[in-house]
């Protein structure tokens, strides 16, 4: 079995070209017209965002613009305003194991996260705290280019984490429907036999191969 698995994405978030920046200037033009931008908004909605959820719906600019929309209501009510700190970390060190450990060669912040190192599983906590981790890691506003490297530590890897579907769930949701475009590289590493079963049964999540 191998040590480790890498999947990566063709996407990199570097210059437009003519026909990006004409697209991006259209879907900024429908976002302001569906949209009053509140100042957090504003400051998301930079270039590279909107050419983020642009890709991500594959040139289809009424479904750029509705879900942008839907992730400035997302980030309303879980991000603008909020201190990006977990509070269940600050009163419980170890909670959750999803923390930046540095920068790859192309300046991307890498991530390390290990499911058998956090001691609380709940669902909510866990994913707000992951949010605030992604959310430093690009800057103030959330609006700034690039992606991110995330390393799995499965050492320790049992059935328990595997049947935690909700939380798998939701971090699909998330980086799916709020964060398109941001996951350059994931990388499992010390993967047991167990999730060796567990990941050829169904196949690699959609997306991935």
């Amino acid at each position: 079995m191998p040590s480790s698995n890498v999947f990566s994405s063709d996407t990199l978030l570097i210059d437009m070209d003519e026909k990006e920046e004409r697209s991006v200037q259209e879907l900024r033009a429908l976002l302001t017209k569906r949209c009053d931008l509140s100042k957090a908004a504003a400051a998301f909605c930079t270039q590279h965002t909107l050419l983020r959820f642009y890709k991500a719906q594959r040139g289809d600019l009424v479904k750029a613009c509705e879900s942008l929309t839907q992730t400035l209501e997302w980030r309303k009510d879980n991000v603008d305003g909020r201190v990006l700190q977990c509070p269940t970390c600050k009163v419980k060190p170890g909670s959750h194991s999803f923390q930046r450990v540095g920068s790859d060669l192309l300046n991307r912040p890498v991530i390390y996260g290990s499911p058998a190192r956090a001691s609380d599983p709940t669902v909510k906590p866990t994913v707000d705290h992951v949010v605030y981790a992604l959310e430093e890691a690009f800057g103030k506003g959330g609006g700034g280019p690039g992606q991110w490297v995330w390393i799995v530590d499965l050492n320790g890897f049992q059935l328990k984490h595997a049947l935690n579907i909700q939380l798998g769930l939701q971090f699909a949701s998330i980086f799916t429907k709020h964060y398109p475009e941001r996951l350059g590289i994931m990388l499992l590493i010390n993967p047991p036999l167990v999730f060796d079963i567990l990941w050829k049964v169904p196949g690699p999540p959609p997306g991935i191969e």
